[in-house]
């Protein structure tokens, strides 16, 4: 069975990874994590996505988008390590985590 987790209980959870990590949202960044959180199913894969996405805001940030579903926050990481990384680098990763054949 899937645990849907509150509202309450995440920001909580978000307020605590931030704390650790040693970071702070500004004011429109945390308008924006709220708004779209409220009344919305939270599973727990999601919520962790969600939170990776977010860590790479920096405070200067203005497209605060937040991805919808698992498989666009996947998407949005894979992504951002082709941005960082390379597209080259990126595939030959993915081929040997998941043994598929070189490119």
């Amino acid at each position: 069975m899937l645990a849907i987790l509150g509202f309450s209980l995440v920001w909580f959870r978000f307020h605590q990874m931030f704390y650790t990590l040693c970071l702070q949202l500004t004011e429109a960044q945390r308008n924006a994590i709220t708004n779209h959180f409220k009344g919305k199913p939270l599973p727990p894969l999601y919520i962790k996505l969600v939170f990776d996405v977010i860590v790479n805001w920096k405070s200067y940030t203005e497209d605060l988008h937040i991805p919808e579903d698992v498989s666009r926050c996947l998407e949005q990481l894979y992504n951002d390590l082709e941005k960082e990384h390379g597209k080259f680098p990126c595939k030959l990763w993915f081929c040997w985590t998941s043994h598929l054949p070189l490119p």
